[in-house]
Order: structure tokens, then sequence, then C-alpha cells
């Protein structure tokens, strides 16, 4: 099932299937876990990717998404891909929108990026089917 949404939300947004399969799998290791625990800065993450709850007010105002859609994992993925394909937006088709799907700083962006891509270099080529 978990394939079905990823490859989904993948081709709803532009995204190489292998880029969300590893953000879902560096977020929550593929386990779609209502709530993860609290970050440092008060925020907490919610399922399969990991979306922090910051982004809350701007899914309900923008597109009546509340925390208990996140729960849905496919809902959860293709929210995860629409702030991928927003970060890109900001930042272009680069790592550095990768890196900021889940962190502000530079260093913290270079270093995600890096696991991003590290974890797509690993994805089975089974996973690559469809991928663009």
């Amino acid at each position: 099932m978990l394939h079905d949404c990823i490859r989904s939300a993948a081709s709803t947004f532009g995204h190489p299937v292998p880029l969300v399969r590893a953000v879902v799998e560096q977020e929550s290791g593929g386990r779609c876990t209502p709530r993860h625990a609290t970050n440092r800065n008060g925020t907490y993450d919610i399922g399969c990717m990991g979306i922090n709850s910051s982004w809350l007010p701007m899914l309900t105002r923008r597109f009546g998404i509340t925390e208990r859609h996140l729960l849905d994992p496919c809902t959860n993925i293709h929210v995860g891909a629409w702030i991928l394909a927003h970060n890109i937006a900001l930042h272009g088709n680069t790592w550095q929108a990768v890196g900021a799907y889940n962190a502000t700083t530079e260093a913290k962006r270079v270093r995600y990026a890096h696991r991003i891509a590290t974890r797509m270099a690993t994805v089975p080529a089974s996973t690559h089917q469809g991928a663009r």
C-alpha cells in the first residue's frame, strides 16, 4: 500500500519515486506512527513523511488539512510530496530544496540531503520502476 501511495504522490508532484521513498525511510523508517517525539523547538513530526507540526496552520488554512488528516498514510505522503514541491519552487530543483524539507540551516540541509541521496542510491532497482 505504501508503495502505491509513494508512486501516486511522486507522479502528482513530478518527483522521482526513489526521492519520495527515501524521505519516507529517512523520516519514519517506513513506519507511519501518528506522532514522533517532540523536537527541540517544541514542534513534532507526524506520520510517514514526518510532516512537521509547524506546517499545520498553513495546511489547515489553505487546504483544510488537519493533523487528523495527516494520520492517513497516503494523505501524509501526498502532503510531504507537496512540501518537497514547495521547496523546489523556492530553491530550485536542487539538493538545497531536498535539505529544506527537514532543516532551516545550511549545514543541516547539506547533511539531510546527503542522507537522502545515500538512501536513493541504495533503493532496490525494482522500486525505480515508474520513476522519472
